[in-house]
């Protein structure tokens, strides 16, 4: 199965996780920690929810690494948007020259805002 790995840097996406909520976020909380704990070093004590975050970004991106192989694409956020033709090609998606355009005319705007960029 062909797969993608986007790499962030770690207190960028810690960043980002703390504003958050959802999923393994939320472990942190549940008052019983069976699950987390089943997701971390053994023997690992974590007392903050951000070395709980931490941890678990070091976990996936470990994982990660271990199961490159041919069928994956690591890329670096955020600059993976750049290689959308690399990520397709990955994917094996076909795409005319006038559907790229399109979709590559939709960089020009901010994701979250949809303005123009520029």
């Amino acid at each position: 199965v062909k797969w993608l790995f986007l790499h962030r840097e770690d207190q960028s996406l810690l960043s980002s996780l703390e504003r958050s909520d959802g999923g393994f976020i939320d472990w942190w909380e549940h008052p019983v920690d069976a699950l987390r704990k089943h997701f971390l070093p053994i023997g690992k004590e974590i007392e903050s929810k951000k070395d709980y975050l931490l941890e678990m970004i070091r976990g996936h991106k470990h994982k990660a690494a271990q199961a490159r192989d041919e069928n994956s694409l690591f890329l670096e956020y955020p600059d993976f948007i750049k290689d959308f033709e690399e990520i397709l090609t990955h994917f094996g998606i076909g795409t005319g020259e006038e559907a790229l355009a399109n979709a590559l005319k939709l960089l020009a705007y901010d994701s979250k805002t949809l303005e123009k960029r520029m």
